[in-house]
C-alpha cells in the first residue's frame, strides 16, 4: 500500500489518499454496487460543475505521464462527484456534468486498458454512450 497525493474538489488543501489496489478502486467507481443492485446511490452533495474540470484535467495529465497508480487515487472520487452532479443538476449544468462524467469514464477505460484490465476497461466504456 502506498500513499498518493490527491487533488480533489475538497478545496485548495491537498488530500492524502491511500489506495491499496488502483484497479479495484477504478472498477468500483465505474460499476458501483448500487448500479448492480438497481438501488439509488447514497446521496452526496455534488460539487459545482466548474469544480470538476480541474481534477479531470489533472487525471488526464497524470495518465499521459504514465503515473497510472495515481489515477486510482484521483479518478474514483471524480467519477462519484460527477455522477452526483449529473443527478443533482438540470439543464446546462447537467449537460456539463455529463460531459465531465463521459471524459472521466474515458480516462478510466484508457487507464484500465494500459494496466492490462481490458474487461474492466469495457465496463468503464459502457456508460460512455449514456454520459456523452
Amino acid at each position: 500500500m502506498r500513499a498518493l497525493p490527491a487533488l480533489g474538489v475538497v478545496g485548495v488543501v491537498p488530500v492524502l489518499v491511500v489506495v491499496a489496489d488502483p484497479v479495484l478502486a477504478l472498477r468500483q467507481a465505474v460499476s458501483p454496487l448500487s448500479d448492480l443492485l438497481g438501488e439509488e446511490p447514497d446521496p452526496e452533495d455534488p460539487p459545482p460543475v466548474g469544480a470538476l474540470r480541474a481534477p479531470l484535467r489533472s487525471t488526464e495529465v497524470i495518465r499521459r505521464e504514465g503515473r497510472m497508480g495515481e489515477i486510482g487515487a484521483l479518478l474514483p472520487q471524480l467519477i462519484r462527484d460527477a455522477r452526483a452532479a449529473v443527478r443533482a443538476h438540470h439543464g446546462c449544468d447537467q449537460a456539463a456534468a455529463y460531459a465531465v462524467l463521459a471524459e472521466a469514464y474515458q480516462v478510466a477505460a484508457t487507464t484500465l486498458t494500459a494496466l492490462g484490465r481490458e474487461d474492466a476497461a469495457f465496463t468503464a466504456s459502457r456508460p460512455l454512450a449514456s454520459a456523452a
